[in-house]
C-alpha cells in the first residue's frame, strides 16, 4: 500500500514539475530590474546601507544584456542575495530620458556612460556614493562559466574597499 502511495505521489509530481519550473522562469523574467534614473538619490541609499552601487549598463537590443539578466542578475535579485551585497540599478544607455548623475545634474545616459568609460554593453561597474569606481569593470558577458566567480570577486572587493574608508 505504501509503495502505491509513493508511486502515485511521484507520478503526480512528475506531471506538475514542468509547470512549477515554467512558473519560476516566468517569475524571473517578469521581475522588473530597478532603473538608474536618479543616481544622487541612489548615493544616499548606498551611504546609509554602507553598500557599493552596482550599475549595469545595458541597451535595448543587447542580446548579451538579456542573457546576463536571465542567467545571473534576476536569479540573484529573486533570491535576495544581490540586495544584501550591493545597491543595484540598470542604466539603459540608449534611453532618450535624461538621468540625474551623482551630483544631481541632468545628463543623457549615453553621455554619462561615455564619461564613465563604458563603451560596451553589458558592462557592470561598481562605484561608491560619489560615483567613483571601486574595482575594475566587468565588461561583456559570454556565459556563467567564470562570470559568477568574477562577479563575486568584484562584489567582495568593492565592499572591502568601502569598509576601509
Amino acid at each position: 500500500m505504501r509503495k502505491v502511495v509513493i508511486l502515485g505521489l511521484l507520478a503526480v509530481l512528475s506531471v506538475l514539475f514542468p509547470f512549477v519550473v515554467a512558473n519560476v522562469k516566468a517569475d524571473s523574467t517578469a521581475l522588473e530590474l530597478p532603473k538608474a534614473d536618479d543616481l544622487s538619490a541612489l548615493a544616499e541609499v548606498s551611504n546609509q546601507q554602507h553598500l557599493p552601487i552596482l550599475l549595469m549598463y545595458s541597451a535595448e537590443d543587447c542580446e548579451y544584456c538579456e542573457l546576463l539578466e536571465k542567467d545571473v542578475i534576476r536569479p540573484m535579485m529573486l533570491s535576495g542575495e544581490l540586495g544584501k551585497k550591493v545597491v543595484f540599478r540598470k542604466l539603459m544607455v540608449d534611453s532618450l530620458s535624461a538621468i540625474k548623475d551623482f551630483r544631481g545634474q541632468r545628463i543623457d545616459p549615453d553621455e554619462f556612460a561615455y564619461a564613465k568609460g563604458v563603451q560596451v554593453t553589458p558592462t557592470l561597474q561598481f562605484v561608491d556614493e560619489n560615483g567613483e569606481e571601486l574595482v575594475p569593470k566587468l565588461i561583456g558577458y559570454q556565459g556563467t562559466d567564470f562570470f559568477n566567480a568574477y562577479l563575486d570577486s568584484a562584489i567582495s572587493g568593492s565592499k572591502e574597499i568601502l569598509l576601509k574608508r
